[in-house]
């Protein structure tokens, strides 16, 4: 749960909302986005969702190219050393889905590249200095981690019991107060179906600072969902469909063709308008 003495009324009102070390955890256990954090970019066909426990992203069939996405990001920033995770698990689809963090003088991230590949991406001082770099398969259920001390940035990831670092940049442009993001970007020529879900987004920070700036609220894009989940086979493939009845069904699919991977997959459904709705899992071979 979040810390709530940050977030009161009173701190919100003033610059600094922490002048001592922080320490924060969004378990997005609640149905509400948790107050810091806000959706600041949503592109047509790309939906956020709160299930109990989890923050799902989805990126709609037939989207693309181009480079739309949507995230959520904090209204703080970080200030000092400070280490940010997230657990992070791809759903289906080809798109790039991770955690960011960034200023107006560099940013860094750790992120699913298209095809379950892990990589990281960064700049400072000026976007012309960009770089990026795979940092090989990932497990679908992974934590991504940015962290700094001093002027070095680090993108690190973990699929196990330690973390490690794929890219370490140093630059006192890197320094600067950071807002953190977590989102899910379009790949270019991908027009598939893609999901992302997001849980334990922790924080340890030096200090944390209220940042003022062109932050777009747009909390009614966050919605309540229903989550299907079922076992699959290695390359079977699957479709979800929905009736909002059982007598005579008129089923209906429910996103796209889903190819097993041998692990459970999921969809999540957003509950919107409809009051009731049955689900089935439909094998094609």
């Amino acid at each position: 749960m979040i810390s709530q003495p940050l977030f009161t009324a009173a701190f919100l009102a003033a610059a600094t909302l922490s002048a001592e070390a922080v320490d924060l955890n969004f378990d997005f256990a609640n149905p509400t986005l948790p107050a810091g954090l806000i959706v600041k970019e949503i592109a047509p066909g790309f939906t956020a969702s709160l299930e109990t426990g989890s923050l799902h992203f989805d990126k709609a069939t037939g989207r693309g190219p181009g480079s739309d996405r949507i995230e959520v990001s904090s209204t703080f920033t970080v200030v000092g050393d400070f280490t940010i995770t997230v657990h992070a698990i791809r759903g289906v689809g080809a798109a790039s889905a991770g955690l960011n963090v960034n200023s107006a003088s560099g940013a860094q991230s750790m992120y699913f590249g298209a095809f379950n590949q892990l990589h990281w991406s960064g700049w400072a001082g000026s976007t012309s200095t960009a770089s990026s770099g795979g940092a090989g398969a990932s497990s679908p259920v992974t934590y991504l981690r940015l962290k700094r001390s001093g002027n070095t940035l680090s993108s690190q990831f973990s699929t196990g019991a330690n973390f490690t670092t794929a890219h370490a940049k140093t630059s006192v442009s890197l320094a600067a107060p950071m807002r953190l993001m977590v989102f899910i970007l379009q790949e270019q020529n991908q027009t598939v179906q893609a999901t992302v879900d997001y849980d334990d987004l922790t924080i340890s920070a030096d200090s944390i600072v209220e940042a003022p700036g062109p932050v777009t609220p747009l909390t009614s894009s966050i919605e309540n969902a229903v989550r299907i989940a079922w076992p699959t086979q290695v390359l079977k493939g699957y479709q979800v469909q929905w009736s909002g009845q059982l007598e005579n069904p008129a089923w209906s699919n429910l996103g796209g063709l889903v190819v097993g991977t041998g692990a459970e997959m999921s969809l999540f459904d957003p509950v919107g308008q409809h009051s009731k709705r049955f689900y089935r899992i439909q094998t094609v071979e």
